[in-house]
């Protein structure tokens, strides 16, 4: 049922069923509901034009002051949402020893990568050491010998390192092992 606006204020759309098209629209008073040709099972919406309408302008949040704290204010609390988040992170969110800029590993080096566990283990080129937007920690963007990687050196829109589609990759510094690594075959790991 719909209150508290005068007809003349009233318009009224019908839609079918499934609510996928507007059958017809009525506006003003020009008649009942039987005058339409209004279905059975259709539904039936009431939109309120009236300008002077208070519930309108109750709905318009742009027009009530908001309270702003300072980080600082913030931080000070005791029980903040933030410091739940800090402490209920999962795992993989919270900081790892490979967070650290890792030491042993240059740009250049041949390296062993260990990404997917179970002794799977892809050798390349290391191409890229720091940071990548939008991820936690540091990381080494290696160019594989062969294309079993997931990217062309570009994480996230942003280009790292170059090297051939499908042979990039990006991993963190523990799952790297640099060392003498001659590019492998296909033959020599048969």
């Amino acid at each position: 049922m719909f209150v508290g606006t005068q007809p003349q204020y009233m318009k009224i759309q019908f839609h079918d069923p499934e609510q996928k098209q507007l059958k017809f629209e009525v506006s003003s008073d020009q008649g009942t509901l039987g005058d339409t040709g209004v279905e059975n099972g259709w539904v039936v919406y009431v939109i309120d034009q009236d300008p002077q309408n208070t519930v309108r302008s109750l709905q318009d949040t742009s027009q009530v002051e908001k309270y702003e704290m300072s980080d600082e204010k913030y931080n000070a609390r005791e029980t903040t949402y933030r410091k739940w988040k800090d402490n209920n992170a999962p795992v993989s969110e919270k900081a790892t020893p490979s967070d650290a800029p890792p030491t042993g590993i240059e740009v250049g080096n041949r390296c062993e990568v260990d990404s997917l566990g179970g002794g799977l283990k892809r050798r390349g080129t290391v191409k890229y050491i720091g940071t990548v937007t939008g991820s936690t920690g540091h990381w080494v963007g290696v160019q594989l010998d062969e294309p079993m990687g997931k990217n062309d050196g570009t994480a996230k829109g942003v280009r790292y390192f170059e090297c051939p589609d499908k042979y990039g990759l990006f991993v963190k510094p523990d799952k790297i092992t640099v060392g003498d690594f001659p590019e492998m075959s296909f033959d020599d790991e048969i």
